[in-house]
């Protein structure tokens, strides 16, 4: 049989169990450790965007002389596109946050701006390498009204 006692000692536990977490140093402790993993993590994708740049710099020297390579064009605009949403979404999610757009400021800033790179890069491959398909299809239905 449980006694009052018992339980005043398993309260009791469990409280300062709490309260040791609740200290203010631990607490700050926490809250660092958490700005130093999203800031490693924020980096980790800035990087994979300034090597998708190079990517692209590479790209821009190239010719497109068959269907296969404009779908594969298209490929690579949809999936970057999917990318660019996935990673805006994340910056939004974070920038709610005081504490992180505070403590991840610089690492986000760099976010936002591949974000916005990567977004003009896949316009000027749509313009450059795609441009001349949609020309051709809108001259074929001028001349077809």
């Amino acid at each position: 049989m449980t006694t009052i006692f018992k339980v005043e000692e398993n309260i009791l536990d469990c409280k300062t169990q709490a309260e040791i977490f609740l200290s203010q140093e631990d607490y700050t402790n926490l809250l660092l450790d958490g700005i130093i993993s999203i800031n490693k993590g924020l980096n980790i994708i800035n990087d994979c965007y300034l090597k998708l740049f190079k990517h692209f710099d590479d790209l821009s020297s190239c010719k497109v002389i068959s269907d296969k390579e404009i779908e594969s064009l298209k490929q690579i605009i949809l999936e970057l596109s999917k990318f660019a949403t996935q990673t805006s979404i994340l910056f939004a999610k974070l920038t709610k946050s005081d504490i992180v757009s505070t403590g991840c400021k610089t690492a986000l800033n760099d976010l936002r701006t591949n974000i916005r790179t990567l977004r003009e890069y896949l316009e000027d491959i749509e313009d450059t390498f795609l441009l001349d398909e949609s020309e051709e299809l809108n001259s074929l239905i001028t001349n077809l009204l």
